[in-house]
């Protein structure tokens, strides 16, 4: 159900977003065959040649216009033509209803060409989801109509893409075959705008700076989001099976079109920009040379927002020189960088060459560590080091090549004489090729062996690589290859499995062929689906090589559901029948009977596995929006079992924060469905009460009321997190409830989501509930302001950071803050201690701390201060164990148990330190850390000791740490009691 879930939610997620990426470890065995279609020739790519410049390179790849239609697309069938669905509606301004006349309507479609790979081995469809499927304009009445549209996928519009009225909009209806999907009305938001002025470090302005309006969260900025380049690189650090490749070429192109706003400065430094929505919104400014400046500010509609004169930093340099193994220049190398991130991917700026003395050179860096990226030319992969921090002394050194021999064979053992090889980097798991641009020239690396059916796959440095053979008339295959010093002994061996050329028809069930209608090919013990083609106007596709294995064969037509026919073993010159039997659909009403409240439901429609289990991610979940009485219909469904349950209003969505905040409240929603059996030919009945559906765990309640200065805090959320996860929102005056609780250990939180595109935890509360217990939990809180500016240990201003201020006393809470370019927030917090620190992912770029500073608001009067920065010091001194206070009783216990460690924890960071064996004063690592108040704890078997201590800059060069075990060894110990064993009991029972 979560994967489910979790796809639906990354289409929405990919429509508004800036790239698209899936990372996945690799799954399959990293030896043995698999089944692939490869491209019939591999690409044909030089090598980069050095030329004493250092120009900026940029890595170009196929195009999406060079995909053209899917063959068989341009002569449909009639009847096939006819079975489309299709999409109206009308778009208006929010706020006056009037039309909006004239603006280009784009639809895109998702779903089955992320997955299906063509008769080539590739995934066309894949590139084809980010081409425009539909366009068409509104007319003077704002309406538009569009026809052509396949059954079974998801859709998304883009509205009035690079212009002032740019929006996108998810499509929650599904239209039966022929018919088409009434959207009704699609509001546009009143529009604001944004100006300003960018200077660069010497007070001059800047031309041609890049300035993005981004309606997402200012969090997304701290994992790497910032490092975004079009021509720049998507690099993943993971140490296990990291790489970089270019981003793919449609990002631009989208970059173009997406509801964001983009533009330019001018000669004078400033730039503008109209038609943002409104709310809060991050401003990304990007110059090279430059860091990267990100503004949070407020859009309002029909206003203009001044920034005012923001002025971009010179940085952090980072320079070095790439060598290869004896030392020697090496000129022409591309190079590029990548801050490293709390997650392991980010991106890398755009490729460029080292010049004649093998040096690079990276200006406007941010803090923090670097990686650094090589590549030495087309045919081998980029190269990983680091991270670095400026000022380090950065040799980068080719890596060695390995070389492993490669075995063809037939499933019998004998050799295969003339393979064709196609070469990747192995990104693991099946990601689509088109994807990112990850083969490399098999000829280079290839080379024939003496024997038949050997060959050497050589020059390559260590990393995981996929080789991808095929023969006639054999069907291809892929191997996944490991190279390394521990490979290098051991052979590949690739079998391949025998084909043949069959026939597949595709019938109705009175047995009339259907012309056009997709045929795939699912193996059984293979993951993946494979489009075949179409078929003719006799409803036979001719398969010239199908591999001899047993699957599934399937057929697709819009009017018809899915159909298949499984295949043991293909026979040669056998013709497989494939008849699709006719759609169901669904019917009924949902409501609510514990609300008097009239309204629309957003309903989605998931098949059970094992209706979906022959045919896929062909098979996908549908959507529609009942009428303001509950009733709805869904036609055109794959007879089988459903789950029915109510949605996220995907058609509201008006932001990418929106949609990025949508799992959790879309998994709350899909506890209260019902099991819909839907009939071939028929249509199911189906009532759904959602004051009686759902997992209804016990019978307690959380109730109460939000109080915030005095007055009723209506619209705040309050969330329920343990045993039940539950979220609501506050009544007009301020009134919630949380009905139909388990017993258990609760915390009842509140949270303010009005006045950002975060939310803030402003208060939370703990409970005990008991079964059938009513528990009264009031939210009285008074809020003040702190104005805070954060320097760094030097007096510097801390721009751009990540600050956490987590509350003091029993009812914890942590509120998320980022510093401005002068190093100050603003921010409401309830009365009360607060501790200021730097955020977790913050602190693996500092080297600092604010040694636990607290700050306690009294009153609605602002609290400003300052805040600097304290170095981290080198920590020395000892720690030992005291047991002076134990009572001789546990002494000879405590001394055959005594703990090897000692973890010293405060705020976000922790350490460790060894522990002599015999408990005699150890010294502490003599390394650097933060200053504050430090909990101590060592744990021997079965007893805990600790202590607490504040380091300062004044006592960290001598510190005498002293633990004591708990208070329960200073006692007697206890005789222990003798203990009737269960078994006996039972038995005198």
């Amino acid at each position: 159900m979560k994967t489910i879930l979790s796809l639906v939610i990354l289409v929405i997620v990919l429509t508004g977003s800036f790239f698209l990426f899936r990372e996945a470890p690799p799954e399959a065995p990293l030896e043995g065959p698999d089944l692939i279609q490869p491209s019939p020739s591999p690409k044909n790519g030089d090598s980069l040649q050095a030329s004493g410049q250092t120009p900026e390179v940029v890595e170009r790849r196929e195009t999406p216009e060079d995909l053209g239609k899917e063959p068989g697309e341009e002569e449909l069938d009639p009847e096939y033509q006819a079975a489309l669905t299709g999409l109206r509606g009308r778009v208006l301004w929010e706020s006056s209803r009037k039309p909006v006349a004239g603006v280009g309507i784009e639809v895109y479609e998702f779903g089955s060409g992320f997955t299906s790979k063509d008769l080539e081995g590739n995934y066309p469809g894949f590139l084809r989801s980010f081409e425009p499927k539909l366009v068409t304009k509104t007319d003077q009445e704002g309406r538009f109509r569009l026809k052509g549209l396949e059954r079974n996928e998801f859709f998304a519009l883009l509205i009035g893409a690079g212009t002032d009225k740019r929006a996108f909009r998810m499509v929650d209806r599904s239209a039966e075959a022929g018919k088409t999907a009434d959207l009704g009305d699609i509001l546009l938001q009143d529009r604001g705008a944004l100006k300003g002025v960018v200077l660069g470090p010497d007070n001059k302005p800047i031309s041609g700076a890049k300035v993005y309006a981004l309606d997402i969260p200012r969090v997304a900025f701290d994992f790497g989001l910032s490092g975004y380049e079009p021509e720049g690189l998507l690099v993943n650090q993971n140490s296990r099976w990291g790489f970089a490749a270019p981003l793919p070429v449609f990002v631009k192109k989208l970059e173009e079109k997406l509801p964001f706003g983009i533009t330019k400065t001018s000669p004078d430094g400033s730039f503008s920009l109209k038609g943002l929505r409104k709310g809060l919104t991050s401003v990304l400014i990007v110059a090279k040379d430059l860091v990267r400046t990100i503004k949070t500010t407020t859009i309002r509609p029909g206003k203009t927002r001044d920034l005012g004169i923001i002025t971009l930093r010179e940085g952090q340099k980072l320079f070095g020189k790439v060598l290869d193994a004896e030392g020697k220049p090496l000129a022409g190398v591309l190079v590029s960088i990548s801050p490293k991130t709390p997650i392991p991917i980010s991106f890398g700026r755009k490729p460029k060459r080292t010049d004649p003395k093998g040096f690079f050179e990276f200006k406007g860096l941010g803090r923090g560590q670097h990686f650094i990226l090589t590549k030495l030319n087309k045919d081998l992969p980029w190269k990983l080091d680091g991270p670095f921090r400026p000022g380090d002394k950065i040799e980068i050194r080719t890596e060695p090549t390995f070389a492993r021999k490669v075995i063809v064979q037939t499933k019998g053992g004998e050799p295969v004489a003339s393979p064709s090889f196609r070469l990747f980097l192995d990104l693991g798991g099946d990601v689509p090729p088109e994807l990112f641009d990850m083969e490399l020239k098999a000829a280079k690396h290839l080379k024939k062996g003496k024997s038949l059916g050997t060959w050497l796959l050589q020059g390559l440095p260590k990393g995981n690589y996929s080789l991808r053979v095929s023969a006639k008339p054999f069907a291809p295959a892929k191997v996944r290859v490991a190279m390394g010093k521990d490979w290098t002994s051991k052979p590949v061996l690739c079998r391949l499995l025998p084909g043949t050329s069959v026939s597949a028809i595709v019938q109705n069930r009175s047995g009339k062929p259907l012309p056009s209608a997709r045929v795939y090919f699912r193996p059984t013990n293979r993951r993946g689906t494979n489009l075949l083609g179409r078929t003719g106007r006799d409803g036979v596709l001719r398969i010239p090589l199908l591999p001899m294995n047993k699957g599934i064969l399937i057929g697709r037509h819009p009017r018809y559901a899915l159909g298949h026919t499984e295949i043991p073993i293909p026979v040669k010159g056998a013709t497989y029948r494939i008849v699709l039997p006719k759609p169901g659909g669904v019917e009924g009403r949902i409501l609510d009977s514990a609300s008097p409240l009239k309204k629309r439901y957003t309903l989605f429609l998931d098949p059970r596995w094992k209706t979906r289990k022959p045919f896929g991610d062909l098979l996908l979940p549908r959507f529609t929006v009942s009428q303001l009485d509950g009733r709805f219909r869904i036609g055109g469904l794959q007879p089988g079992e459903y789950r029915l349950m109510p949605f996220v209003d995907i058609g509201k969505i008006a932001s990418i924060s929106q949609a990025m905040n949508l799992q959790r409240e879309a998994f709350l929603l899909s506890r209260k469905r019902t099991k819909v059996l839907v009939p071939e030919g028929g249509i199911a009945q189906v009532t759904l009460d959602l004051a009686q559906t759902g997992t209804k765990k016990g019978t307690g309640r959380i109730h109460g009321f939000v109080r915030v200065d005095g007055r009723s805090g209506a619209g705040m959320e309050v969330a329920l997190w343990g045993r039940a996860t539950r979220r609501v929102k506050t009544s007009a005056n301020g009134s919630y409830q949380l009905s139909d609780l388990p017993k258990g250990h609760f915390q009842v939180i509140l949270i303010d989501g009005k006045n950002g595109i975060g939310k803030t935890a402003l208060a939370t509360r703990s409970v005990q509930l008991k079964d059938g217990e009513q528990k009264e939990i009031n939210f009285d809180i008074q809020l003040g302001t702190l104005e805070v500016q954060i320097l760094d240990p030097k007096g510097r201003p801390y721009d751009g950071a990540q600050i956490i201020l987590a509350s003091k006393g029993i009812n914890r809470s942590w509120i998320t803050v980022h510093t401005d370019d002068q190093g100050r927030f603003s921010q409401r917090v309830p009365f009360g201690k607060w501790k200021i620190q730097l955020g977790w992912n913050e602190k693996k770029r500092a080297d600092f701390s604010f040694g636990g500073k607290v700050i306690e608001v009294r009153s609605s009067t602002p609290v400003r201060l300052t805040v600097q920065g304290i170095p981290d010091q080198i920590i020395q001194g000892t720690i030992r164990l005291d047991y002076s206070e134990v009572h001789p009783d546990w002494i000879e216990a405590i001394r055959k148990n005594l703990p090897r460690l000692a973890f010293f924890q405060t705020n976000n960071a922790w350490w460790q330190v060894p522990l002599k064996p015999d408990g005699a004063p150890s010294p502490l690592d003599g390394k650097k850390h933060p200053m504050g108040d430090y909990t101590v704890t060592a744990y021997g078997n079965g007893i805990a000791w600790s202590a607490k201590v504040k380091i300062t800059p004044e006592n960290h060069l001598s510190l005498d740490i002293v633990l004591k075990p708990n208070e329960a060894f200073s006692r007697p110990r206890k005789p222990r009691q003798k203990k009737t064993p269960r078994t006996k009991l039972r038995k005198r029972e």
